[in-house]
């Protein structure tokens, strides 16, 4: 019965194909638990996909394609936090930055323009930038509700929420991202550029286009 219970568990929570029959409930103990335990683990087999969906990303999204999308490099990693003047130090410790960057906060609507599932939204952000060698570490702090910041935090909680690649033409790329199975969720200006969410259901990630206004 216990080889049973383990088995059942694994099929359940998709560590192991499926077993012969699901286990009584009536005389086994600690069953409860052990579930738990695979559980957990399960959950954290999920995160680690993430990894992989980073690493692999340039590969999947240029096959076919003549010329490498973004240009083939990573610009940023975006991570949504709670606090971002605590995230700030914890980032400037484990980075070895002397100083923490500046927080700064998106323009509002007037300015930014922001869309939020295709309508417009107040919804701001702070914003700390960690600027490495090869790529930018980007924290979010929501400001308000009606956002993909605010709802990815709510829904995951605190940590990845995209990868960025800088590009020419917008449009084009929005719509070369639908073609691969994506979906805009957010756009927007800034001082020096504009920025659109497309969220990619299939690869389990948001990426983020950047274009640049300035020659």
């Amino acid at each position: 019965m216990h080889g049973t219970i383990v088995d059942w568990a694994k099929w359940r929570f998709g560590l192991k194909g499926s077993p012969s029959r699901p286990p009584r409930r009536g005389g086994v103990r600690n069953s409860n638990s052990k579930i738990e335990v695979l559980k957990k683990k399960a959950n954290k087999m999920k995160k680690l996909q993430v990894v992989f969906i980073a690493i692999f990303m340039v590969t999947v999204l240029t096959t076919g394609a003549q010329e490498k999308f973004g240009k083939g490099q990573i610009t940023q990693i975006g991570l949504v936090v709670n606090d971002i003047d605590e995230a700030s130090k914890k980032w400037a410790a484990i980075l070895g930055f002397d100083k923490v960057p500046e927080v700064i906060i998106t323009d509002e609507y007037e300015k930014a323009n922001t869309q939020f599932e295709g309508k417009p939204t107040e919804a701001r952000a702070k914003l700390a930038f960690f600027r490495l060698e090869n790529l930018t570490i980007e924290l979010i702090e929501p400001v308000g509700k009606k956002s993909t910041w605010y709802k990815h935090l709510k829904k995951h909680g605190e940590g990845f929420h995209h990868i960025a690649f800088g590009v020419e033409g917008m449009e084009q790329n929005i719509a070369y991202l639908e073609n691969k199975g994506g979906k805009l969720v957010q756009k927007g200006d800034f001082t020096g550029g504009s920025y659109s969410y497309v969220d990619m259901p299939n690869l389990g990630v948001i990426i983020e286009l950047l274009t640049s206004t300035q020659k």
